[in-house]
């Protein structure tokens, strides 16, 4: 049976999970997979970004090229001058609406008649002091969440202008399958559906290690709450499945029940910071059936700095995730190969974390929020990614979200595809626009 443990790193120190005798006896069973982990966390800050605004359609004008209600226009009457022109007579204009304090008319254009054209014959009218479209502005709302200004990961992925266009759907489910999750977290409260828990005497998916709460965050902490960070998808749900133990360990049978029972159970996407270098035909058979049930599946590629093949990130229609840095260098502990999809920004992450004690408070992070390190960070950003896809253009296949991912990756490192940065390191804003 395969054993995954993480392994932990802070400043230039390292610690392990467990102890010497420990990883002596499970070196003869298994190999380690390395999720790194470092830092705690920083000074609180703030930052703005555009809230989306339901809008209807919109219509550019060639002279103005911004954005404005198809078919109204705003005219202003010269004084003195009658409501009715002879143009507005003459066309079918009719006013839709008056602002009485300005003088204003807001008027709608008959189908047929173009903005410009009308424009033009309004603005030429002698009765009318000017005319022009009926401008969207949309609503900038600054995020209070005190520590947003410190996820260099959101700005990097243009995730402000990503919200723009959504921020995800309460439909679409995330399943963290994982160390469990801290529901009750400021951060995360309300965020969290049902979870499933294969860790033995651990009947609940409540997070006893710390690290599936930090990723549980990158994905979906609340935004505008004036309480810590913003997830990059704030508008879906988690659902925490519990897989490893309180020391970073389980093993493929736990995680295959887990990956079936999150697919037969409402997950749009499954989200797996954990891998280990040992092949497993039962393990790809349960990727394989969330595939089937399209479920997107993301997975981390691993942290030993090498092109040793890691699962669940190496089987066909994974998305495999390394990481970048804040200067968009692959970090030197992300692994590369030729089953790389993408990279996101995995160092110096700042998310949730337990509210209480758990294991790798031990190791000097802090509750509430902590700074980590790792492909487990990178990852939790594309399945967040992933589910903004779905919130957009709704059930399409686990294929076509990441053809979308890839497409909309900006392209560092070798030109196109590399081993090191796979198709680049993913833009929000690009993938979904």
């Amino acid at each position: 049976m395969l054993i995954y443990i993480l392994r932990l790193s802070k400043q230039t120190r390292k610690f392990t999970l467990m102890k010497k005798r420990s990883l002596i006896g499970l070196a003869s069973i298994g190999l380690l997979f390395g999720l790194t982990f470092s830092g705690c966390g920083r000074q609180p800050g703030f930052t703005n970004f555009t809230m989306p605004v339901i809008m209807p359609a919109i219509q550019q004008t060639n002279n103005f090229h911004t954005m404005a209600l198809p078919g109204e226009i705003l005219v202003k009457q010269k004084d003195g001058s009658p409501l009715a022109s002879s143009f507005f007579s003459q066309i079918g204009i009719k006013v839709i609406k008056r602002v009485n304090v300005l003088d204003i008319n807001v008027v709608k254009v008959p189908t047929g008649v173009t903005m410009d054209a009308a424009l033009q014959k309004l603005n030429s009218d002698p009765s009318v002091e000017y005319a022009e479209p009926n401008y969207i502005r949309k609503a900038n709302i600054s995020v209070n969440d005190e520590k947003r200004k410190e996820q260099f990961a959101l700005d990097k992925i243009q995730a402000d202008k990503a919200w723009d266009i959504t921020m995800g759907n309460n439909s679409v489910v995330v399943a963290v399958i994982d160390t469990g999750a801290d529901i009750m977290h400021p951060d995360l409260v309300n965020q969290v559906v049902e979870g499933y828990s294969s860790v033995r005497n651990n009947a609940k998916w409540v997070d006893d290690n710390g690290h599936g709460t930090h990723v549980a965050g990158i994905i979906a902490a609340i935004a505008n709450n004036g309480t810590g960070i913003a997830g990059l998808a704030p508008k879906c749900k988690i659902m925490p499945v519990k897989v490893l133990d309180k020391t970073g360990s389980g093993n493929d049978a736990g995680i295959s029940e887990a990956i079936v029972w999150a697919a037969d159970h409402g997950a749009s996407v499954i989200n797996m910071s954990l891998g280990g270098p040992g092949e497993s035909k039962t393990l790809e058979k349960a990727v394989n059936y969330a595939l089937k049930k399209n479920v997107i599946v993301c997975a981390a590629m691993g942290n030993e700095g090498n092109n040793y093949v890691n699962y669940p990130a190496a089987y066909q229609g994974v998305i495999a995730v390394g990481a970048t840095d804040e200067q968009d260098n692959v970090t030197q502990f992300s692994n590369y190969g030729k089953w790389i999809a993408v990279t996101a920004p995995g160092a110096q992450i700042l998310s949730t974390f337990p509210t209480y004690d758990v294991e790798l408070n031990q190791y000097g992070y802090s509750k509430n929020y902590a700074v980590l390190d790792g492909t487990s960070q990178a990852t939790p950003y594309v399945s967040a990614l992933s589910a903004l896809v779905r919130s957009k253009f709704g059930k399409i296949s686990p294929s076509s979200v990441m053809t979308k991912i890839k497409k909309g990756a900006d392209d560092l490192g070798a030109a196109g595809f590399d081993e090191k940065f796979g198709y680049g390191r993913i833009n929000a804003f690009k993938t979904l626009k």
